[in-house]
Formats: C-alpha cells, sequence, structure tokens
C-alpha cells in the first residue's frame, strides 16, 4: 500500500496586496469586469501580509510532515524587486530539509507584461529556480512540472514550447513503460475552469496546444492537474481527468480565502482539501493567519 502526502500552493505572489491598494474606484470597476474583485485599500508598500501568509503556509506543511510541497506560480509580483524575491526566498528556507520544494513557473516570473513569456526573463527564472519544466517521482507516482505560460504564448521563446511538448510526451512514454502507479502535472495556468472545449481566457491554458497537451494527458492517463493563476477554487473533470485550481496563498481575487491544499495519495487515487489561511477576504488587511 502506497501512500502519503503533499501540499499544494499556488499564488504566494508577494508584492499583489501593496500593487493593488490605492486603486481609485474606477481601477477597481475595470478589474470587476474582467472578473477580478479589488477591495479598496489605503495605499501601503507594505509585503507583511504575503510574508504572514507564506509564512503560515510553509509551517502548516512542516507539521504536517508532507513529502513534499509545490508552489504552482507567481511566487512574486515583479521579478525586478530584490525585497519580494528575498522574502520569498527567507520563508521557503523555513522548510524542515526532509520535506522538498518544488517551484513551478508562473506568468509574473516569465511575462513582462504578465501574459507573454520574454527569453530573459525565461533565464531570469531558471538561474534563480532552476528547471521551468520536469518530471520527479514519489513512491511509484510520477509528477510533471509545467511552464504552462510558454504553452500559452510559443512564438516568442523560440523553439521552448516545442520542446516541452516533446518533453511532456516523452516523461509520459517512460512513466507508463516503467509501470507508474499514477501520473499527477502541476502548472500555474489550469488547461481548463469547466470543459476543455471552452473558449480561450486569460485564466487557463489557451491556443493551438491545449488540444495537444489535453490529448497527452487522456493518452497516457493523467489522473489530476494542480494549478493556481485564478486565485480562487475551481475543480473540473473530463474523461478521467480532474483540473484542480486552487485559491492563493497570497491576495484572493475572488471570494475564497488565502489558503493551501492538502493532498493524499493512497494507492492510486488522489484525494483533497483545501484550508483556509485567513478569514473570508476584504483585502484591506489580513486579521489573522493559521491553519
Amino acid at each position: 500500500m502506497t501512500e502519503f502526502s503533499f501540499v499544494h500552493m499556488a499564488d504566494p505572489q508577494i508584492g499583489l496586496f501593496a500593487a493593488s491598494s490605492g486603486l481609485t474606484p474606477e481601477e477597481i470597476a475595470r478589474f470587476l469586469k474582467r472578473g477580478i474583485k479589488i477591495r479598496p485599500a489605503p495605499k501601503t508598500d507594505s509585503l507583511d501580509a504575503e510574508r504572514d501568509l507564506f509564512t503560515a503556509a510553509i509551517d502548516a506543511t512542516n507539521d504536517l510532515g508532507a513529502k513534499f510541497a509545490v508552489v504552482c506560480g507567481d511566487i512574486v509580483n515583479s521579478p525586478s524587486n530584490p525585497a519580494q524575491l528575498k522574502i520569498a526566498r527567507e520563508i521557503a528556507a523555513q522548510l524542515d530539509d526532509p520535506i522538498a520544494l518544488k517551484w513551478v513557473p508562473g506568468n509574473h516570473e516569465i511575462a513582462p507584461d504578465y501574459r507573454t513569456p520574454s527569453p530573459e526573463l525565461l533565464a531570469w527564472y531558471r538561474g534563480e529556480f532552476g528547471d521551468d519544466y520536469y518530471s520527479f517521482t514519489e513512491d511509484g507516482v510520477t509528477f510533471l512540472v509545467l511552464n504552462s505560460t510558454i504553452l500559452n504564448s510559443p512564438g516568442t521563446t523560440g523553439d521552448e514550447a516545442d520542446n516541452q511538448m516533446s518533453f511532456i510526451e516523452d516523461a509520459l512514454v517512460k512513466a507508463r513503460s516503467i509501470g507508474t502507479d499514477a501520473i499527477a502535472a502541476f502548472s500555474h495556468h489550469p488547461p481548463f475552469l469547466k470543459s476543455p472545449d471552452e473558449p480561450d481566457c486569460e485564466w487557463t491554458i489557451s491556443g493551438d496546444l491545449r488540444g495537444p497537451l489535453m490529448d497527452l494527458f487522456y493518452k497516457h492517463g493523467v489522473s489530476t492537474v494542480f494549478s493556481g493563476h485564478w486565485h480562487r477554487n475551481n475543480i473540473a473533470n473530463s474523461n478521467g481527468l480532474e483540473v484542480v485550481c486552487s485559491g492563493p496563498v497570497g491576495y484572493p481575487l475572488g471570494d475564497d480565502p488565502s489558503g493551501y491544499r492538502v493532498v493524499r495519495y493512497k494507492d492510486g487515487a488522489f484525494e483533497h482539501e483545501y484550508r483556509r489561511l485567513g478569514p473570508t477576504p476584504d483585502n484591506s488587511a489580513i486579521e489573522s493567519v493559521g491553519t
């Protein structure tokens, strides 16, 4: 019997509370038209809210004794801000030594406009965090880590998208050839929010590569994709594939609170629950954090 737990986090996005503060009612209304809920808050440059929330998530991971933790992208709000990166590094270093930390790139790490990746920021990410797509195994289970931002905009980083698709196929073929017990994937963008044939949008893996990616997942029996980016919780299913979009460790953009997801694997199946870190958000401040 194989059984273990891990923690799935998304969007610590250190700096977003400050970036979302001090906005005018007109600016807030424009965000709301895009489905983004920004709450009025006095202007601040403080990073304390994200510091407290990310610390609480790491503490909870230590208390759980998880096999590993994964952060599904948007680690910082701006890669050009060294203070944000410093806080992310300091808090991540508080993870207990036996627990591995797996990084996943988000659009805020590798896209200057937060949508279109650049070779320069891709190189920056690889220098700071390592490979932007890779695979690993845990107790006979195969996990894939994807760079979904490149899959969304394959034309701006040379052959990177094609290389990643080839890697994904090779990794899936290898996993099945060695008799892996199960396969799951981590990405920043979810492949879809309702169904794989939904219209393209800024919140999902969209464009020409969504279809081929889904075909690979179906063909090789990927059971679950854990993702973030939407800053709220969402679960969708298609042909035996479950897409789990988790709310943020940091600033919520919907009605779900900041939090993290505990995932338990047992004998071929993943079970998971979302645990809140703070109150239902008004986002003007975090009144408390805890697990």
